[in-house]
């Protein structure tokens, strides 16, 4: 497995539509052995602010490594990927930081 639970990598991310990628962060959120397969589930990260229920900001405690910008994650933006689609690593977050955003998207996304 080269991706675990937690890794923020850059990946080639779909649009919606299907009709183009663009290169950006996201989280893994799929458990460890999801990931011993071939896709990973990820959540979308923008260093857009957005003032909206979808959207949930990463803060600097809340990283083991960094960002270039500050970025937070988009609830709604769950997505299954290949792993050759992914880049690289960038960080991870850490256990306390990847429990609020299962929180927030069990609350806000599903509720």
């Amino acid at each position: 497995m080269l991706f675990r639970q937690r890794d923020i990598v850059l990946v080639h991310f779909p649009f919606t539509d299907l009709t183009h990628t663009k290169l950006r962060p996201a989280l893994i959120i799929s458990a460890d052995h999801i990931n011993d397969f071939t896709d990973l589930v990820c959540v979308q990260i923008t260093s857009r602010l957005i003032s909206d229920v979808s959207y949930f900001p990463i803060e600097k405690e809340m990283l083991e490594g960094s960002l270039l910008l500050d970025s937070g994650i988009r609830l709604h933006k769950i997505f299954c990927l290949h792993q050759k689609l992914v880049v690289h690593k960038i960080a991870s977050l850490t256990s306390s930081g990847f429990n609020l955003v299962l929180e927030a998207i069990s609350n806000k996304v599903f509720m």
